[in-house]
């Protein structure tokens, strides 16, 4: 992405540390869209870091914006049926989209 700064390769580690170390395969959940500003640059910033130490298994948001991680590794819940009820009042809203993010990373 412009204006990465953060793109340093990490110190040779031994093989058998690195194991150790990083889990095996990460299901990420976030109430938040990928790639973009705010929480969403936050998020792409933690999947980009997972999908270059090869741990990321699966990314599931509310939408993505970014072209580095591959498409078939994030699960975009972008078209989702609590937009039907999306007339409702902000914190009854907001709180069944987070039930519906909880219900569908289980």
């Amino acid at each position: 992405m412009p204006g990465e700064i953060l793109n340093v390769p990490a110190p040779p580690r031994s093989a058998a540390h690195a194991a150790r170390a990083l889990p095996r395969s990460l299901l990420y959940s976030i109430f938040a869209r990928i790639g973009g500003s705010g929480l969403d640059t936050d998020a792409f910033e933690t999947l980009r870091a997972s999908y270059r130490g090869g741990f990321l298994g699966k990314a599931i948001a509310y939408g993505n914006r970014q072209n580095e991680i591959p498409g078939s590794l994030i699960h975009s819940l972008r078209w989702h049926p609590v937009r039907l009820i999306s007339f409702l009042d902000r914190p009854y809203y907001y709180g069944a989209k987070k039930k519906y993010l909880d219900w569908m990373t289980a």
